[in-house]
C-alpha cells in the first residue's frame, strides 16, 4: 500500500480501492458518471509513487476530506493529472499557511478600516493584490469620521466668524479634513482606486522611517 504524506491517512478497501483521508481539500475532482445527456468523465488522475489512481469520490468526512481512489482505467484519457508526493504536499501546506496568514491580515485591516483606509493609495493597492484587501472600500469607510470632524470644525469656524462661540486656533487645521474627505470619496467612487489621507500618508512614511532605523 502506498505511503501517505503529512497528516493524511490511508486505508485499503476490499475491492482494490484506497480511502485517503486528507486534512484539507486538495482540489481533486471525482468521477462524473454517465447520464442520458453527458458522457462519463473520469476523475483527477493522481500520480502516487509512480502509479496512476483515479479519484472516484471526494466528500467531507468531519473536519477532513475523504478521497476514494481506484487504479486508473486505461480506457480513459488523462485530462487532469496531479502529483501526490512529499514535495507537492509540502508546497500545498505552505500555500495553505500563506492563504491563512493573508486571511488574518485582511480581517485585521478591514476591522481597522477607519485608520487603515487613511494609508497611501499604493500601499492599499499592493495589499489588495497580495492579500485581497478591499482597497476602494477601505478608502470610502475611512472618509466618514474625517468628514464629520472637518465638517463640524468648519461649522464652528463659520459660526465664530459671525459672532458665535469662539473656535480654539489649534482646531482650525482640522477643517482640511472636510474637503479632503469629499475628494477622497469622489475619487474612490469614480475611479475605483484607493486614495490616502495627507495625515495617513505622513504617519505611514514616518513609521517606515523609524522602522528602517
Amino acid at each position: 500500500m502506498p505511503t501517505p504524506h503529512g497528516d493524511d491517512r490511508v486505508e485499503a478497501g476490499p475491492d482494490g480501492t484506497l480511502a485517503l483521508l486528507s486534512a484539507t481539500s486538495k482540489g481533486w475532482t471525482p468521477r462524473r458518471e454517465a447520464t442520458p445527456t453527458n458522457v462519463e468523465h473520469p476523475g483527477t488522475a493522481v500520480v502516487w509513487e509512480g502509479e496512476h489512481w483515479e479519484v472516484l469520490e471526494a466528500e467531507p468526512a468531519g473536519e477532513r476530506v475523504l478521497y476514494r481512489l481506484a487504479p486508473w482505467d486505461e480506457r480513459h484519457a488523462i485530462r487532469v493529472r496531479e502529483l501526490y508526493d512529499a514535495g507537492t504536499e509540502a508546497r500545498r501546506r505552505e500555500r495553505r499557511a500563506s492563504e491563512e496568514a493573508s486571511r488574518r491580515f485582511r480581517a485585521l485591516v478591514v476591522a481597522a478600516a477607519p485608520v487603515t483606509g487613511l494609508l497611501p493609495g499604493p500601499v492599499l493597492a499592493r495589499w489588495e493584490e497580495e492579500h485581497g484587501v478591499p482597497a476602494q472600500r477601505l478608502t470610502i469607510l475611512s472618509t466618514v469620521l474625517p468628514f464629520f470632524i472637518g465638517g463640524t470644525t468648519l461649522v464652528y469656524f463659520l459660526a465664530a466668524a459671525f459672532g458665535g462661540p469662539g473656535l480654539p486656533a489649534g482646531l482650525v487645521p482640522l477643517i482640511w479634513f472636510f474637503p479632503e474627505s469629499i475628494f477622497r470619496f469622489g475619487t474612490a467612487m469614480s475611479r475605483s482606486k484607493p486614495v490616502g489621507s495627507v495625515a495617513g500618508v505622513a504617519l505611514w512614511y514616518l513609521w517606515r522611517g523609524v522602522a528602517r532605523r
